[in-house]
């Protein structure tokens, strides 16, 4: 590349005995050598030096203007004694050019030069051919051809988006590079234009029932360049969005609508945690969106955060009333407002009967109750460890378990530290560097080898296993890279140490969220085995490093480790699930902590997390969210494990944590656990019959509907509430009034 200044006095100096027949430059390209910009002379890419004249090292190439659209250009050589460059060939150029991104490479085989010019701010470039003829100097023209990739693909774009083909439309753009869109476009422009037609798309879809295929084309739109992984969110509030360019092609009511809209089929596909998210984005842009209070009620419900989902039920009801809009209202908001304040017949209590401590140091590995038998005296023995589960692998924590005697009342007796009786000790090993995988190595306590596992899928960065060991010997592991990934590793293996499946769990999956939103991975808190063999896994989910973490249930199949259904909950805020298991009646009872977060009156800039208080959670066997209780405890804040331990009076034995005296504390409990006294949350249960025994079910518009029949009839209609509560929790006629009005 052109290095050095020349004077005119060395375009005297003569050619080698090598470089007969080429001589220095002179004249107008001596001065424009001397003066032009280093970007109009390009080194020749891929060019063999064996090739070069003899007695040069280094071919340049660049073009002096003749005429608007013209060039003569010239081949350059350096001659490494003088860095001097002589002239090689010249030849001649038609066609736009541009020397900022001026590039030529040499194609040996076809003995062809291309020289290619990227037009400025766009992807259009011209490329010429020329083949060099030593004979006579020359660089001879052989064609010419000028392309513009990225209006290609808007304008299949656009053909796309005519057609209906949004997805592939939006492939199309998204291959637009990023830096030169404005060249073609205005990028709010075309954002509008496909909000517009996702959202008709998608409102088709639901109309037709896919609810799921409405948000898959919602979800799409990340996949375009020019939008974020968390675009609903990209405005703060309306002056936000007035102030953007966003606001010259569409209006802001349009954007909320379609904010509205995403949010509601999320809400239809039980993507709760992002449809709440989008709401509350709708009424920072819109306070007085009428819909987006109904639908953020309806979320916060099924989230079990019944005390907002009434605020917003509230705004709703006075809202629709002030406007003459009463008779819209969907007969199940006043419902749910009257069942939270004045019907204790969905009151399902959960009950601490005893709170005790005991001598054990709570660690960052929490307890776990095992086993519990019942003895003679009334009292309980119990079984606990500290790991995970059972076995944490590399460095576990198996040599610290505990036999915990308590009296009928929940005292403890005694608790002593015994060694586990766990026969077999698990290893994790790498067979070559950091980036192999690992491999799984059971052996006895004496050393001998039992087997060994590859654990495929795992590589560098990766955790040694966390393992919950099985009724049939086998072991469920976990593994978590060491990395910003939303994935955790999950496996199975058999008591002989084959590998029966390994499968990934995402935070996006817990969460609703797209593929390429948040940045954290789950964590599991416990895995255990249902009466069906299928799996469930417990712990906490965030989206970000700096978001609140969020407590999940969720059941994979115990054949493949495919997940099969999923829930979360707020809590407070901050929440945790430590334990999950399924209930002799086939419900599930779960346990954690959480604390909600609050801004000191002495830092009011500063956000922290208040308190910890443990909390019981309900859920149907298809996980459907029942009921969550929050303690304020006299020593527990945190709720570790959950055993049943008398399935016919509904008690179980749950062991926490006092961290203020930093010791286990244990406690028995009254969880009904009988799935015919659960509804929805705090719903009325009630159903209706004919005459022949017919069953009806009411919709959420509240029409009701024979099972299994596609007509109405309600003349022959009569009420039937459910024979599941004590008839004194009814209060006179009251909920019989409620309910007769709903027809």
């Amino acid at each position: 590349m052109k290095s050095i200044l020349i004077p005119v006095f060395l375009i005297s100096v003569s050619a080698s005995c090598s470089q007969i027949g080429y001589r220095p430059i002179t004249g107008d390209l001596l001065n424009h050598w001397n003066t032009a910009n280093s970007s109009c002379f390009s080194d020749i890419w891929d060019f063999d030096s064996i090739g070069l004249p003899s007695g040069f090292d280094e071919l340049l190439m660049t073009g002096i203007e003749v005429e608007q659209d013209s060039l003569d250009i010239y081949l350059l050589g350096i001659s490494p004694e003088t860095a001097i460059p002589f002239l090689l060939a010249t030849g001649g150029y038609r066609g736009e050019y541009n020397f900022e991104r001026f590039f030529v490479q040499y194609y040996e085989e076809e003995n062809e030069f291309e020289l290619i010019f990227y037009m400025p701010n766009c992807s259009r470039k011209c490329v010429g051919y020329f083949e060099l003829v030593t004979e006579n100097c020359s660089l001879v023209h052989l064609r010419s051809y000028t392309e513009d990739p990225d209006q290609e693909a808007l304008a299949r774009a656009d053909s796309l988006l005519i057609e209906g083909d949004i997805m592939e439309a939006i492939d199309e753009l998204s291959r637009i590079q990023h830096m030169y869109t404005r060249y073609y476009y205005d990028p709010d422009e075309m954002i509008a234009r496909l909000l517009r037609i996702v959202n008709k798309a998608a409102v088709e879809e639901a109309d037709a029932g896919n609810y799921q295929g409405a948000v898959d084309l919602f979800e799409y739109l990340c996949n375009y360049s020019q939008m974020s992984s968390q675009w609903y969110l990209s405005f703060v509030d309306s002056l936000d969005f007035v102030e953007s360019d966003r606001s010259d092609f569409m209006d802001l009511s349009e954007y909320a609508m379609i904010l509205n809209n995403y949010a509601f089929f999320l809400e239809q596909t039980d993507g709760l945690f992002l449809s709440q998210k989008i709401l509350r984005k709708v009424l920072d842009l819109q306070p007085s969106r009428i819909v987006a209070h109904l639908n953020i009620a309806d979320v916060l419900w099924k989230l079990g955060e019944f005390a907002e989902a009434e605020e917003h039920y509230s705004i709703y009801l006075e809202i629709m009333t002030e406007g003459d809009l009463a008779l819209q209202i969907p007969p199940y908001v006043q419902e749910r407002v009257n069942s939270i304040h004045a019907a204790p017949a969905h009151s399902v209590m959960v009950n601490i009967l005893s709170e005790y401590s005991c001598p054990i140091e709570i660690t960052w590995n929490p307890i776990r109750i095992d086993n519990c038998k019942l003895m003679e005296s009334g009292g309980m023995m119990i079984t606990a460890d500290r790991g995970f589960p059972v076995n944490d692998t590399f460095g576990s924590y198996d040599d610290e378990a505990w036999t915990i005697v308590i009296d009928p009342d929940g005292y403890p007796l005694s608790c002593e530290e015994s060694a586990s009786d766990n026969p077999i000790i698990l290893d994790s090993y790498r067979f070559g560097d950091y980036s192999d995988m690992l491999w799984l190595i059971a052996r006895t306590e004496q050393g001998d080898t039992l087997w060994t596992c590859a654990l495929e899928g795992t590589g560098e960065s990766d955790y040694s296993p966390d393992a919950t060991e099985l009724s049939d010997g086998g072991y469920l592991l976990v593994i978590y890279p060491d990395c910003w990934t939303t994935y955790i590793w999950t496996g199975r293996i058999s008591s002989a140490g084959e590998m029966m499946w390994h499968n990934g769990l995402t935070a996006n999956y817990l969460l609703g969220l797209p593929p390429l939103a948040g940045e954290m991975k789950p964590n599991i808190s416990s895995f255990r085995e249902t009466s069906s063999g299928d799996i469930l896994a417990c712990g906490r989910v965030s989206e970000w490093c700096t978001s609140p973490d969020i407590w999940f249930v969720c059941l994979l199949d115990g054949d493949t480790g495919d997940p099969l259904w999923k829930t979360i909950n707020f809590g407070l805020g901050e929440a945790r699930c430590y334990d999950a298991i399924e209930t002799s009646s086939g419900m599930i009872v779960a346990v954690g902590a959480t604390s909600r977060s609050f801004t000191p009156e002495d830092a009011p800039h500063r956000t922290t997390w208040g308190p910890k208080y443990p909390f019981i959670a309900v859920l149907d066997s298809a996980g459907a969210f029942q009921k969550l209780v929050i303690c304020d405890l006299d020593m527990a804040n945190m709720f570790y494990s959950i055993i049943e331990t008398d399935p016919i009076n509904n008690e179980f034995l749950i062991a926490g944590g006092d961290t203020l005296i930093n010791e286990l504390v244990l406690l028995r409990a009254i969880i009904p656990t009988d799935p015919e006294i659960w509804g929805n949350g705090p719903d009325y249960q009630v159903k209706l019959i004919d005459e022949e025994g017919n069953e009806y079910l009411r919709d959420d518009s509240g029409i009701y509907s024979r099972v299994g029949a596609v007509w109405h009839d309600y003349d022959s209609l009569t009420l039937e509430i459910l024979e599941i509560y004590p008839e004194e929790m009814y209060e006179g006629t009251a909920i019989f009034e409620l309910l007769l009005s709903i027809i």
